[in-house]
Formats: C-alpha cells, sequence, structure tokens
C-alpha cells in the first residue's frame, strides 16, 4: 500500500476519533515514517528545527 493511502487513512481515523489536527498530523507522519523505515530519529529533529524558527 501507498505511504500516502496510509497517511490520509491513519489522519482522518484520528480526526473521527477527536484527537485534535495538530496532534493528528504528527501522529499520522510519525505513524508512516515508522512503517516505511524512513529513520524515525528525523521527526524530533525536524520538530526541534521548526520550533526553533519561530519567531517569538
Amino acid at each position: 500500500m501507498h505511504p500516502a493511502y496510509i497517511l490520509f487513512g491513519c489522519f482522518f481515523l484520528l480526526m473521527f476519533a477527536g484527537v485534535p489536527i495538530a496532534a493528528s498530523l504528527g501522529l499520522a507522519g510519525t505513524f508512516v515514517i515508522a512503517i516505511t523505515g524512513l529513520g524515525i530519529m528525523a521527526v524530533p529533529t525536524n520538530v526541534y528545527a521548526g520550533i526553533a524558527k519561530y519567531p517569538l
């Protein structure tokens, strides 16, 4: 199965379960990265890099 189908399926499943949008996006993306073997350690690195650029 294509990773995009898994990503959107997981996202909509979490949304229908009542999980907030931001958490649904993060969990669905992390789930797909873990399944496809793209390197789970990229997730916290990218999260930190995204937060570090946010102007306060």
